[in-house]
């Protein structure tokens, strides 16, 4: 977890510096965010979107904390922010057609094998070159 000061910002700074960082990243590209954030925070990003959208398609807390090797308190938190109705804007922006959901599924796979090849199936050689048409 990140270390952040114990001194609390005032809700209405809070709210504009908020604004201002959604702004700035409103539009950012690829480059950018891989410039702002470290590769373990953008794990979390992506870990914490795939449990959201697991959940929405209804897997259950077990399920989600194998699969994406997380505790079972990470899940059930993000769990219970969704049953009070938080993460809808996201929820709204993977409907859209800019939200490529297959490629994102495959960017989490990759992610949980930790960049390992499949362990069978059609892909499993791919990495392997001249074995990707067998």
């Amino acid at each position: 977890m990140t270390n952040v000061s114990k001194d609390k910002l005032r809700g209405d700074y809070r709210e504009q510096l908020t604004k201002q960082f959604a702004k700035f990243f409103d539009e950012a590209s690829i480059a950018m965010v891989n410039d702002f954030f470290t590769e373990a925070e953008q794990t979390v990003f992506i870990k914490r979107l795939a449990v959201i959208l697991m959940l929405e398609s209804g897997y259950t807390n077990y399920r989600i904390a194998k699969t994406l090797k997380l505790s079972h308190s990470t899940v059930a938190s993000v769990r219970s922010k969704l049953d009070l109705g938080h993460y809808q804007t996201i929820l709204k922006k993977t409907k859209s057609k800019k939200f490529n959901s297959k490629q994102f599924w495959v960017v989490v796979d990759v992610l949980i094998r930790a960049g390992l090849p499949p362990i069978s199936g059609r892909d499993r050689w791919q990495h392997v070159p001249g074995m990707s048409n067998r």
